[in-house]
């Protein structure tokens, strides 16, 4: 017979010049999958060949339909609890507890899943991680202690904060993206509440089980100086010494397979710190001393502007304002620049 090109499909009919005519599966039923048809001529008969898009790409498709959906389902709560958490700060601050102790649990278990998924467990021992178990347990365990909230403070608004400066394309407001999601709320909620519970400690105590910054007694700018700087200070440098022991003397892991804080920033060849970095050696141990010296004189610097910040409103106002701002700024560039099509026209739009 003649123009049979067909794979697991039955003759069900015979064309003009014996030319045969397949379509339907191969037990005579509707296709499951999508089908292609193209018809050849060959004399005066006609072959029409079907082919099923077969069990992978149908797969594939309806892959990329959850993927979709998901993805919409991420963006649709990330805008919502933008728009609740907003409200919360302007209108309502006391609400600002409940929302963290609620989603910190959640986001922590999806966090670590995923990234033991993604092979990125060593960046779970990163501060900014280590930061939320503080941020939490400071709510049930000192919110009325002025040291403990000083040191709280100074941890948020001068550690975790600033993390988005050095990575701006994983802190980059996105609502499609959960991961990122999550790294815009690990770093500006615990900030958003020591803010209301340094500045609006009758406001945020509204509703919790205990009066925030209950002693209104204000220490000096020495003891401010000590509790917002020297103690977080003091846990930066331990932080880092027994995470430097650990991922690259004890586990050493495959620089390729697994990232660490320091493999990122190294990776991104375009930055100019790691320009800055490379100026001094191409060794990777000298390289990481270069870091190391950066990394804590840049804790340093964050940490003395969280005094600034415990001791005047405006200029803390100002800083988080800048702090939101910058992700956006991010978020619409990765919107633009990656998702965008390559000749994208706002004026089109």
């Amino acid at each position: 017979m003649s123009g049979e090109r067909t794979t697991g499909l039955r003759r069900s009919q015979i064309a003009p010049d014996d030319d045969d005519y397949y379509i339907g599966a191969p037990d005579g039923s509707k296709p499951k999958y999508p089908i292609q048809q193209r018809q050849n001529r060959k004399g005066g008969g006609v072959v029409v060949e079907t082919t099923t898009l077969g069990d992978g790409c149908s797969d594939l498709i309806d892959q990329f339909s959850a993927e979709k959906t998901s993805a919409v389902v991420i963006y649709t709560f990330a805008m919502c609890a933008f728009i609740i958490t907003a409200a919360a700060f302007f209108g309502w601050p006391a609400l600002l507890p409940y929302i963290y102790i609620v989603l910190t649990p959640p986001f922590i278990v999806i966090r670590v899943v995923y990234y033991f998924k993604q092979k990125w467990q060593y960046l779970l021992l990163d501060l900014s991680f280590i930061l939320q178990l503080n941020t939490f347990a400071y709510l049930w365990a000192g919110p009325d202690s002025v040291r403990y909230s000083q040191i709280t403070f100074g941890l948020s608004l001068g550690i975790l904060s600033w993390i988005c400066d050095f990575f701006p394309k994983s802190w980059c407001f996105v609502p499609h993206s959960g991961d990122r999601m999550m790294n815009i709320f690990f770093a500006f909620f615990p900030s958003l509440m020591m803010y209301n519970v340094r500045h609006r400690p009758e406001l945020i105590s509204d509703w919790w089980y205990e009066d925030f910054l209950k002693n209104k007694d204000e220490p000096t700018i020495a003891a401010n100086f000590g509790w917002v700087f020297g103690i977080p200070f003091g846990i930066v440098v331990v932080h880092f010494i027994i995470y430097s022991l650990l991922v690259y003397l004890v586990f050493r892991p495959e620089r390729s397979e697994y990232p660490t804080t320091f493999y990122q920033i190294m990776a991104d060849q375009d930055s100019y710190l790691v320009r800055f970095i490379e100026f001094f050696s191409d060794r990777v141990v000298a390289q990481y001393a270069v870091y190391t010296f950066l990394y804590l004189v840049a804790s340093a610097i964050s940490l003395m502007l969280a005094v600034m910040f415990w001791e005047n409103e405006v200029t803390c106002t100002i800083f988080l304002c800048c702090q939101v701002v910058y992700p956006i700024w991010n978020g619409g560039h990765f919107y633009i620049s990656v998702l965008g099509p390559k000749n994208f026209d706002p004026k089109e739009y």
